[in-house]
């Protein structure tokens, strides 16, 4: 099982460098539309998709079986105890660098702040007349550990439901009805907005169809079914044929996922919410699909995924995630009129200065305030 669980971890660095180009992009900007903006624009959602459902993965894989062995009490208790002490301690840290940061330019709302405490800014599409996760600028992204929370609550509700599926042919139905829902209530949703975004308001859509912990629950469920199907094929070793269905399988989630990212951009460029839903809807096809074939087959993919290089890019992820933004803003510049080959190079270097940096703070978060972090609120929530 180790080898799975590292391969997933480089699959994490995967969705942070996702999330980090896609908002770096701005940092050279160009007064002309240039295609570089439209290529990246997407890849933050699709990042975010990957995110939750890795996460439903790792979740399941490392936890689910306490919650059928276990007291009820304990296991939900033990579960409690290692996720806070993993996101806290660095959402804490950088909370107070952003709100430092913040309060320098009275850009504040405080009224809304309270929500940030608890994790809870999006759990809620308005509060106070606006938008809890812009209550503080450059902690907006944190909408994520917020929804990551949520699904954190609902995971034992959610193996308690799967302990009535008794086969794993019902198990499988229910993982592809669940699918389906998912990919439904994404269309649903966009086809909502795309007619009522006027009455509704633009932070309500965005919420509806972006960042609830409604929508991300299907793709964290799609990765614990995933997680469930690599277990019970886990004593079978893949047959030669398998594995050559098995890589075919991987290349089409890919081709799927990029159609999908494509997509996302072409929504928010065209201002379309409907192809944001369609492209949700994919992702949420392909990536459990791509998790499914790194996890279970020997190839190309899962040898990148597991080099030193990867895996610690993937444990440093987190910290990563969280203070790219802050870093990014140090690098803005004014916007360029050009697209000639000198400025592409110019790009590139700044987009390079950035990722350096991004990769060496994150690393030193890591260090000094995630994992002592951790091990501080483990040994103090120890029951």
């Amino acid at each position: 099982m180790t080898h799975r669980v590292e391969a997933l971890t480089g699959l994490r660095f995967v969705a942070a460098i996702f999330v980090l180009l896609a908002h770096a992009y701005p940092a050279v900007q160009f007064q002309a539309n240039h295609a570089i903006v439209y290529a990246l624009h997407g890849l933050a959602g699709t990042g975010m998709v990957l995110f939750f459902t890795l996460s439903g993965y790792v979740i399941s894989a490392n936890y689910s079986a306490q919650f059928r062995t276990r007291p009820w009490r304990k296991a939900t208790w033990n579960f409690a105890v290692a996720r806070v002490a993993r996101l806290y301690p660095a959402y804490a840290a950088v909370f107070v660098l952003a709100l430092l940061l913040a309060a320098e330019k009275a850009e504040i709302d405080w009224p809304n702040l309270p929500f940030f405490i608890p994790m809870s800014q999006a759990w809620l599409p308005t509060a106070n007349g606006r938008f809890p996760i812009y209550a503080l600028p450059g902690y907006a992204h944190s909408w994520s550990l917020s929804v990551e929370l949520a699904l954190y609550a609902v995971f034992p509700l959610a193996v308690l439901a799967t302990r009535f599926v008794r086969t794993r042919g019902a198990f499988l139905l229910v993982c592809l009805a669940v699918v389906t829902l998912g990919a439904a209530a994404n269309l649903q949703l966009s086809s909502v907005c795309g007619g009522w975004q006027v009455a509704l308001g633009a932070d309500a859509c965005d919420w509806l169809i972006y960042r609830s912990p409604i929508t991300h629950f299907f793709e964290f469920f799609a990765g614990m079914c995933t997680a469930s199907a690599i277990g019970y094929l886990a004593p079978q070793k893949p047959s030669v044929f398998e594995r050559r269905v098995g890589m075919l399988v991987g290349l089409a989630a890919i081709a799927i996922g990029g159609f999908a990212t494509y997509l996302m951009a072409l929504s928010a460029v065209e201002r379309n919410v409907l192809l944001q839903g369609w492209s949700q809807s994919l992702l949420l096809l392909a990536v459990p699909l791509l998790l499914f074939v790194v996890a279970r087959y020997d190839g190309r993919m899962r040898t990148f995924m597991e080099t030193r290089f990867m895996i610690w890019g993937g444990e440093i992820s987190y910290s990563l995630y969280l203070l790219h933004p802050i870093i990014i803003e140090a690098f803005v510049k004014p916007p360029r009129l050009g697209i000639s080959v000198l400025d592409f190079l110019y790009w590139l270097t700044i987009m390079a200065a950035i990722f350096a940096t991004c990769l060496l703070a994150a690393s030193a978060s890591y260090q000094i305030v995630e994992m002592p972090g951790r091990r501080l609120l483990r040994r103090l929530m120890r029951e």
